[in-house]
Protein backbone atom coordinates (compact mmCIF):
# COMPACT_ATOMS: atom_id res chain seq x y z
CA UNK A 1 0.00 0.00 0.00
CA UNK A 2 0.77 3.51 -1.02
CA UNK A 3 2.73 5.05 2.12
CA UNK A 4 1.11 8.06 1.65
CA UNK A 5 -2.28 6.64 1.14
CA UNK A 6 -2.65 5.01 4.43
CA UNK A 7 -2.57 8.40 6.65
CA UNK A 8 -5.15 9.32 4.58
CA UNK A 9 -7.33 6.41 4.93
CA UNK A 10 -6.39 6.86 8.90
CA UNK A 11 -8.19 10.21 8.61
CA UNK A 12 -11.05 9.33 7.09
CA UNK A 13 -11.90 6.80 9.01
CA UNK A 14 -11.37 9.39 11.95
CA UNK A 15 -13.76 11.60 10.69
CA UNK A 16 -16.28 8.96 9.63
CA UNK A 17 -15.95 7.74 13.46
CA UNK A 18 -16.53 11.63 14.79
CA UNK A 19 -19.59 12.50 13.11
CA UNK A 20 -20.87 9.00 13.78
CA UNK A 21 -20.57 9.61 17.46
CA UNK A 22 -21.87 13.41 17.11
CA UNK A 23 -24.93 12.00 16.38
CA UNK A 24 -25.07 13.02 12.44
CA UNK A 25 -24.98 8.72 11.89
CA UNK A 26 -28.23 8.35 13.95
CA UNK A 27 -30.96 9.56 11.58
CA UNK A 28 -30.10 7.25 8.82
CA UNK A 29 -27.15 6.20 5.90
CA UNK A 30 -26.91 5.16 2.74
CA UNK A 31 -29.66 3.12 1.80
CA UNK A 32 -31.92 5.23 3.76
CA UNK A 33 -33.59 7.37 1.01
CA UNK A 34 -34.56 10.79 2.54
CA UNK A 35 -33.29 10.14 5.92
CA UNK A 36 -29.52 11.02 5.81
CA UNK A 37 -30.19 14.26 3.49
CA UNK A 38 -33.01 15.78 5.60
CA UNK A 39 -31.92 18.54 8.36
CA UNK A 40 -32.74 17.95 11.92
CA UNK A 41 -34.71 21.36 12.62
CA UNK A 42 -34.09 22.55 16.13
CA UNK A 43 -36.86 23.10 18.66
CA UNK A 44 -37.20 26.71 20.05
CA UNK A 45 -33.14 26.88 21.07
CA UNK A 46 -30.34 26.57 18.70
CA UNK A 47 -30.85 23.24 18.08
CA UNK A 48 -27.84 22.65 20.72
CA UNK A 49 -30.04 20.16 22.20
CA UNK A 50 -30.14 17.54 19.73
CA UNK A 51 -26.34 16.77 20.76
CA UNK A 52 -26.32 15.92 24.49
CA UNK A 53 -23.86 14.28 26.61
CA UNK A 54 -24.37 10.52 26.42
CA UNK A 55 -27.42 10.01 28.60
CA UNK A 56 -28.02 13.67 29.35
CA UNK A 57 -31.93 14.38 27.92
CA UNK A 58 -32.26 17.07 25.48
CA UNK A 59 -34.14 20.38 27.07
CA UNK A 60 -36.29 20.97 24.51
CA UNK A 61 -37.99 19.09 22.03
CA UNK A 62 -36.25 18.91 18.34
CA UNK A 63 -37.90 17.97 15.28
CA UNK A 64 -37.18 15.68 12.90
CA UNK A 65 -38.08 17.22 9.43
CA UNK A 66 -38.17 14.66 7.06
CA UNK A 67 -39.48 12.10 9.75
CA UNK A 68 -42.40 15.15 10.77
CA UNK A 69 -43.00 14.97 7.08
CA UNK A 70 -43.00 11.20 6.12
CA UNK A 71 -45.65 10.91 9.25
CA UNK A 72 -47.97 13.42 7.08
CA UNK A 73 -47.91 11.25 4.62
CA UNK A 74 -50.07 8.48 6.79
CA UNK A 75 -53.41 8.24 4.66
CA UNK A 76 -52.92 10.11 2.06
CA UNK A 77 -55.68 10.09 0.03
CA UNK A 78 -53.26 9.04 -3.08
CA UNK A 79 -51.75 6.36 -1.00
CA UNK A 80 -52.77 2.58 0.09
CA UNK A 81 -52.68 1.29 3.15
CA UNK A 82 -49.48 -0.90 2.39
CA UNK A 83 -48.32 2.57 2.32
CA UNK A 84 -49.59 3.68 5.56
CA UNK A 85 -47.91 0.70 7.29
CA UNK A 86 -44.56 0.95 5.39
CA UNK A 87 -44.75 4.56 6.53
CA UNK A 88 -45.17 3.40 10.24
CA UNK A 89 -42.42 0.74 9.95
CA UNK A 90 -39.51 3.33 8.54
CA UNK A 91 -40.79 5.86 11.65
CA UNK A 92 -40.60 3.32 14.27
CA UNK A 93 -37.08 2.02 12.41
CA UNK A 94 -35.77 5.38 12.52
CA UNK A 95 -36.90 5.88 16.36
CA UNK A 96 -35.43 2.96 17.64
CA UNK A 97 -32.09 3.99 15.44
CA UNK A 98 -31.82 7.16 17.23
CA UNK A 99 -33.30 5.82 20.61
CA UNK A 100 -31.58 2.66 20.74
CA UNK A 101 -35.36 0.82 21.41
CA UNK A 102 -38.48 1.05 19.86
CA UNK A 103 -40.68 3.51 22.12
CA UNK A 104 -41.74 2.61 25.53
CA UNK A 105 -45.05 0.77 26.44
CA UNK A 106 -46.94 -1.98 23.86
CA UNK A 107 -50.06 0.17 23.86
CA UNK A 108 -50.81 2.13 20.86
CA UNK A 109 -51.36 5.86 22.48
CA UNK A 110 -47.86 5.20 24.22
CA UNK A 111 -46.04 4.49 21.11
CA UNK A 112 -47.34 7.62 19.95
CA UNK A 113 -46.34 9.48 23.02
CA UNK A 114 -43.10 8.46 22.20
CA UNK A 115 -42.99 9.50 18.48
CA UNK A 116 -44.66 13.06 19.90
CA UNK A 117 -41.38 13.41 21.63
CA UNK A 118 -42.05 12.16 24.98
CA UNK A 119 -38.57 10.76 24.74
CA UNK A 120 -35.81 10.48 26.67
CA UNK A 121 -34.53 12.61 23.90
CA UNK A 122 -37.24 14.61 22.86
CA UNK A 123 -37.01 14.11 19.49
CA UNK A 124 -40.15 14.64 17.76
CA UNK A 125 -40.85 12.73 14.65
CA UNK A 126 -45.00 13.42 14.45
CA UNK A 127 -46.91 16.36 14.73
CA UNK A 128 -49.10 16.48 18.19
CA UNK A 129 -51.70 18.03 15.76
CA UNK A 130 -51.28 15.18 13.57
CA UNK A 131 -54.61 14.82 11.39
CA UNK A 132 -55.33 11.10 12.53
CA UNK A 133 -54.33 10.98 16.20
CA UNK A 134 -57.87 10.65 18.12
CA UNK A 135 -59.13 11.78 21.37
CA UNK A 136 -57.52 9.20 23.26
CA UNK A 137 -53.92 9.83 21.78
CA UNK A 138 -53.99 6.92 19.92
CA UNK A 139 -53.19 7.09 15.85
CA UNK A 140 -55.47 5.70 13.71
CA UNK A 141 -55.43 3.76 10.45
CA UNK A 142 -57.11 4.45 7.01
CA UNK A 143 -60.49 2.37 8.10
CA UNK A 144 -60.79 4.41 11.63
CA UNK A 145 -59.45 1.88 13.57
CA UNK A 146 -56.56 2.50 16.49
CA UNK A 147 -53.14 0.34 14.84
CA UNK A 148 -52.21 -2.68 16.82
CA UNK A 149 -48.63 -2.27 17.81
CA UNK A 150 -46.95 -5.12 19.22
CA UNK A 151 -43.78 -5.13 20.97
CA UNK A 152 -41.57 -7.76 20.10
CA UNK A 153 -38.41 -7.05 21.79
CA UNK A 154 -36.68 -3.83 22.20
CA UNK A 155 -35.49 -3.13 18.61
CA UNK A 156 -38.60 -5.28 17.09
CA UNK A 157 -42.13 -3.36 16.95
CA UNK A 158 -45.11 -5.36 14.86
CA UNK A 159 -47.25 -3.07 13.30
CA UNK A 160 -50.95 -3.92 12.32
CA UNK A 161 -53.69 -1.95 10.47
CA UNK A 162 -57.23 -3.64 10.77
CA UNK A 163 -57.88 -3.42 7.29
CA UNK A 164 -61.23 -2.72 5.20
CA UNK A 165 -63.02 -5.08 7.68
CA UNK A 166 -62.06 -3.24 10.82
CA UNK A 167 -61.79 -6.03 12.38
CA UNK A 168 -57.91 -6.86 13.98
CA UNK A 169 -56.76 -10.22 13.50
CA UNK A 170 -58.68 -11.29 10.44
CA UNK A 171 -56.89 -12.05 6.50
CA UNK A 172 -57.90 -8.52 5.50
CA UNK A 173 -55.01 -7.07 7.84
CA UNK A 174 -52.38 -4.94 6.55
CA UNK A 175 -48.95 -5.83 7.63
CA UNK A 176 -45.40 -4.79 7.15
CA UNK A 177 -44.36 -6.57 3.60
Amino acid sequence: MNSRLLPALCVVAFAAVAIYLLGVGRYGGEGDPGVADSPVVPGPRNGNNLLQAKGQPASEPTEIANMVVLAEQLNNADATAQDDVAVLVELIRVYTRSMGAVPEGGLNEEIVHGLLGNNPKKLVFMKKDHAKINEQGELLDRFGVPYDFHPVSAELLEIRSAGPDRLIFTSDDVVPQ
